[in-house]
């Protein structure tokens, strides 16, 4: 099973004791840490090695960023005339993975050290004065990203912390809220699909009355009236088992939640029809509909292991068109 992929940003050597203990929290977590210092950034020879880190930032599922007292390095594409120092303006590594999961929208966290918190306080209300040395950072890059992290209008949760404990116990709130929220919305999702379903199954409705209606209006002797009736029924029952079908866990399960429209739902009839057994029928779907491959493969492994659950939902569908149910061999 897929974990949620988390990537911790922060630099290094300042922060390597708080790296190391976040990223045994967020394994304990069944989730995925990705850290450079694990070795789980896949670095590309013909790049610069800040280029690889963008590219994990980039395909995260999460994003967590640590703002201590050191701005960090320069990017690849930074050049720095002369020695640095505090007021020297470059953009960082850090910066510039945080930017990357910014534009990308991935979920993000932001942590920063109280001691950089109450100073970035002062550096607020002296932004036109560069006489001031500041203590706990060694650039006011660092303030000027939490400016910039400010005006961001959403993804910018931020938390000032003192002790290692208040970062579990926050980020660990924060995620919780973040799978509730997935929740509600995939039950509203779910609701709006069921909506969806009625409005189109109203449709055939409406159509089929303003067909029975024409012909109470414009009946004559030569008008089939009954074979006009009888096909507008057969058109509602063919609306309903549609709906039903596209309602049943088998569906959802092998096209990912996703809808299928009237053809291919008679597509799927048919294939059901005219294969043999199970496997048959799983081939079958996966070489004319749209079946993902994970669903593929672990649908083979479900008939594999003979696994009566998924038989039992195959054979739901079947006794849904009037077919007999399936055995394993």
């Amino acid at each position: 099973m897929a974990k949620p992929r988390i990537f911790v940003s922060s630099t290094y050597y300042d922060l390597k004791h708080i790296r190391a203990s976040l990223s045994l929290f967020i394994d304990s977590l069944g989730y995925e840490s990705i850290l450079f210092e694990k070795g789980q950034i896949a670095f590309v020879s013909d790049d610069p090695l800040d280029i690889s880190c963008y590219r994990e930032a980039e395909t995260a599922d999460i994003f967590v960023l640590i703002i201590g007292g050191r701005y960090g390095s320069e990017t690849s594409t930074e050049k720095i005339d002369g020695d640095k120092s505090q007021y020297t303006n470059y953009n960082s590594i850090t910066r510039k993975e945080y930017e990357t999961a910014s534009e990308n929208h991935i979920p993000t966290y932001i942590l920063i050290e109280k001691g950089v918190y109450a100073e970035y306080q002062t550096y607020k209300r002296n932004k036109k004065n560069t006489d001031i040395e500041y203590a706990h950072v060694d650039n006011i890059n660092i303030f000027r990203l939490i400016d910039d992290i400010y005006k961001k209008p959403n993804n910018n949760p931020i938390f000032s912390f003192e002790k290692y404990n208040e970062i579990e116990e926050w980020l660990r709130d924060q995620w919780a809220g973040l799978f509730k929220d997935f929740l509600i919305k995939r039950g509203n999702i779910k609701k709006l699909e069921s909506l969806q379903s009625q409005i189109r199954h109203l449709e055939t409705l409406n159509l089929t009355l303003k067909n029975y209606l024409e012909v109470l209006l414009y009946a004559d002797k030569n008008l089939e009236t009954q074979n006009i009736i009888q096909k507008e029924n057969e058109k509602i029952s063919k609306s309903q088992l549609i709906e039903h079908i596209h309602n049943l866990f088998i569906v959802s399960y092998l096209f990912d939640g996703k809808t299928l429209n009237s053809n291919q739902i008679e597509e799927l009839i048919s294939i059901l029809k005219m294969s043999k057994n199970p496997f048959d029928f799983i081939h079958r779907v996966s070489s004319h509909l749209p079946i993902s491959s994970n669903s593929y493969s672990s649908s083979i492994t479900h008939l594999n292991d003979k696994n009566m659950a998924f038989l039992n939902d195959i054979n739901e569908l079947r006794t849904t068109i009037g077919l007999s149910k399936w055995k394993y061999i």
